[in-house]
């Protein structure tokens, strides 16, 4: 038998399949995938435009990601101050009670306020997935180690029972002292540290946008040279005041009343100013929080376009993808009978 087609022309024929197959394949893996090509080389001139886009979907990703950790710490320590500034409330009302009533037992205030001190111990070393709210950039360290708190308890407990600090006889002197005691050494070391290695939390936002937020507990104040002459910042406020009123010595006589009288009207005040001092600081974080909100906002909007950009960079139309598949099918079924009827064609056909 001898073949009248030539090998050229199974060769070329040949060739003609394989990129029909190719083409093939081709649709078969965008019509699964949706997208032009698996791989950038396969995207042209526009795999430039996809990397482009793409790094700049990853760049504002991690903006978002940053706002929602800051909004979770900020979240956090807002509860966790509006919780320390109740504490103060309830316990300055409880002084008002004691003063209005000259029968009333300061061990019932006592109490109230020593359970108050430990559940403020608690609050001040809130943690969020494992980091202190009130540390600032120190987030792995307790901002009110246990051993300071108990310190300032006991120094506070050891001066009431002394004459020349005890609130019975020397209101004014033992209200001084107490403020001495909350002056220094209270907060970690690192927050006491007088050259401020410790900094508020600050969190990238947007393109060389920075936002500090948050609140140490040491307020931004670092506890270094004299005590000053008006009130300490006010979570030492409250801490002292708190502490101070746990350890109240129960008067005997009148003139010890009128002391424990004015005593207590001093420890009003100044847990009323840290009080309305802290409901500030609060507003200012909300403020913070409303910021980033913002910013998020404007980030998510922005990845809507950003996907869009890529996905029309990217993906197919399916419906042209679907008719070029069925096209590029019935094309290679047409060009195999081609193939097959060359390789079948003999001299015995034309005789």
């Amino acid at each position: 038998m001898t073949s009248i087609s030539t090998s050229g022309q199974y060769l070329r024929m040949r060739a003609h399949n394989l990129d029909v197959q190719q083409r093939l394949t081709e649709l078969r893996d965008q019509v699964a995938t949706q997208k032009k090509s698996t791989t950038y080389g396969g995207l042209g001139t526009d795999a430039r435009v996809s990397i482009s886009v793409r790094s700049e979907i990853t760049e504002y990703k991690s903006y978002l990601s940053n706002i929602d950790t800051a909004r979770l710490r900020l979240q956090s320590t807002v509860s966790t101050m509006e919780r320390i500034g109740q504490i103060g409330e309830d316990i300055n009302l409880e002084i008002t009670k004691l003063q209005s009533d000259p029968n009333a037992d300061p061990a019932v205030v006592k109490s109230i306020a020593q359970r108050a001190y430990d559940e403020l111990v608690g609050l001040f070393n809130t943690r969020v997935n494992g980091e202190y709210v009130l540390s600032g950039s120190d987030k792995a360290n307790p901002p009110l180690p246990e051993a300071k708190a108990r310190t300032l308890f006991g120094n506070i407990a050891t001066d009431m029972g002394t004459a020349a600090s005890d609130p019975l006889q020397n209101p004014a002197a033992a209200h001084a002292q107490t403020k001495t005691r909350a002056w220094t050494d209270l907060f970690s070391d690192n927050l006491e540290d007088p050259a401020d290695i410790v900094q508020q939390s600050k969190a990238r936002v947007d393109r060389g946008v920075d936002v500090t937020y948050g609140v140490l507990a040491t307020n931004g104040t670092p506890a270094n040279g004299a005590v000053p002459a008006g009130d300490l910042p006010y979570f030492r406020e409250i801490l002292r005041e708190v502490a101070a009123i746990a350890n109240l010595p129960s008067p005997t006589d009148e003139t010890e009343k009128a002391n424990l009288k004015q005593y207590l009207s001093q420890v009003g005040q100044s847990l009323g100013s840290a009080v309305t001092q802290v409901d500030t600081e609060v507003g200012k974080l909300g403020t913070a929080m409303k910021r980033m909100e913002q910013i998020g906002t404007r980030h998510k909007d922005l990845d809507v376009v950003l996907q869009r950009s890529v996905g029309d960079v990217e993906d197919v139309d399916m419906a042209e993808a679907i008719t070029r598949l069925q096209l590029a099918q019935t094309q290679l079924e047409a060009s195999f009978r081609v193939t097959a009827s060359l390789n079948q064609t003999n001299l015995n056909d034309f005789l």
